[in-house]
C-alpha cells in the first residue's frame, strides 16, 4: 500500500508543470532554515529542486568553507566568521522574500523558464521583483538548473564567482606569520592576518 502511495506521488511529480514544480519549491524553501549556500547537512532539502550542476556548486562551497575554517587565522576585532552564512542565494535579495506568486512560463532558448514574482515586506515596506527559475529535465522530472536574478547575474554565476575570489582570500596560518614578519607572503599582501 505504502509503495503504492509513494509511486503515485513520483509519478505525479514526474508530470508536473514547472509552474507547479516552481510553486513547490518556493513553498519548501519557506520551510528552510538555510541562509547563504546550503551547507552538506543542508543538502538533503534542496536536492530534489536543483539539477547537478547547482549541486556540485553547493558542494565546492562547502568544501572551500572547510578548508577556510582549518586554515582560517583570525584578524583583530573579529565580527563574523569569514565562512559565516549569510544572505538569501535563492532569490535577489539580501534577506529573502516574504510573499511569492509563480508568473508566466514559457520555452526560451531552448529551456523552460518559469517568472517568480517576489515580495519582501519590512516595517511596511514593500519591495517586489521578479526573479527567473530555469529548468532542464534529469530522471524524468524536472530540476532548477539556475536562477536569474531581477537586477542581473545568476544563481550559478554568484557562486561560481564568490568561489574564484574566496580561494585568493583564505590566508594560511603559515602565510599570516611569514607576513607578519615582513617575509615573502605567497601573494596574500594587504590581508590582514
Amino acid at each position: 500500500m505504502i509503495i503504492a502511495i509513494l509511486s503515485s506521488l513520483s509519478a505525479a511529480r514526474a508530470d508536473e508543470a514547472p509552474s507547479e514544480f516552481a510553486r513547490r519549491f518556493y513553498v519548501a524553501h519557506q520551510t528552510w532554515p538555510i541562509r547563504g549556500v546550503p551547507t552538506s547537512e543542508d543538502e538533503g532539502l534542496v536536492s530534489e529542486f536543483f539539477g547537478i550542476e547547482i549541486i556540485r556548486a553547493f558542494r565546492r562551497v562547502n568544501e572551500h568553507r572547510k578548508l577556510a575554517a582549518e586554515r582560517y587565522v583570525p584578524p583583530v576585532n573579529l565580527m563574523k566568521q569569514a565562512w559565516a552564512h549569510e544572505g538569501e542565494v535563492f532569490c535577489d535579495n539580501w534577506e529573502g522574500f516574504t510573499h511569492f506568486s509563480i508568473g508566466k512560463s514559457r520555452i526560451e532558448e531552448g529551456s523552460w523558464i518559469v517568472e517568480a514574482h517576489l515580495e519582501y515586506v519590512e516595517r511596511g515596506e514593500s519591495y517586489r521583483w521578479t526573479d527567473v527559475l530555469v529548468f532542464d529535465r534529469a530522471a524524468e522530472k524536472w530540476v532548477i538548473s539556475d536562477i536569474r536574478y531581477s537586477r542581473g547575474g545568476t544563481l550559478l554565476t554568484s557562486i561560481l564567482e564568490g568561489l574564484e575570489t574566496a580561494g585568493r582570500e583564505i590566508p594560511t596560518t603559515a602565510a599570516a606569520q611569514k607576513s607578519k614578519t615582513g617575509e615573502h607572503d605567497g601573494g596574500l599582501k594587504g590581508l590582514q592576518p
